[in-house]
């Protein structure tokens, strides 16, 4: 792959759903974390607002100031342009890769996207395309 590079090709998406690199703001609070006797309920939700680093239809990534262990439940609030409308989405996204970007206070959270309903996964869909094109 390396040789490719070097002679020119450009690298393609191996993803099935490629990623859109865009900062949009979001909300996001723990609805339920792993625990040794299965998920529980988190008993004071946590919420913050961060900003995305890339978007797909399957999931995001963004920064934040916690870890969180894999598997945990995510609500995630996301302004979504639709048809010269804005909808507002709740989404939930299980968390599939934390990591420390700078020091110790900042970590880079990787999310797929769970129990999307039809109308969501369509607006998404959508969602994505117009960020593509921009």
């Amino acid at each position: 792959m390396t040789d490719d590079l070097e002679k020119g090709h450009k690298r393609t998406e191996k993803r099935a759903f490629p990623r859109v690199k865009k900062g949009l703001t979001v909300q996001y609070s723990v609805k339920q974390f792993p625990h040794a006797e299965g998920m529980q309920v988190a008993q004071q939700p946590f919420v913050d607002i961060t900003r995305t680093k890339d978007l797909s239809e399957e999931g995001m990534f963004f920064t934040a100031s916690n870890s969180f262990p894999l598997q945990t439940i995510l609500t995630i609030k996301l302004r979504v342009p639709v048809e010269a409308e804005e909808k507002a989405f709740e989404l939930e996204a299980s968390v599939v890769g934390c990591e420390h970007l700078k020091g110790k206070t900042i970590y880079g959270i990787r999310v797929e996207f769970v129990n999307l309903s039809d109308e969501q996964c369509k607006a998404l869909r959508d969602f994505v395309q117009i960020l593509s094109k921009r």
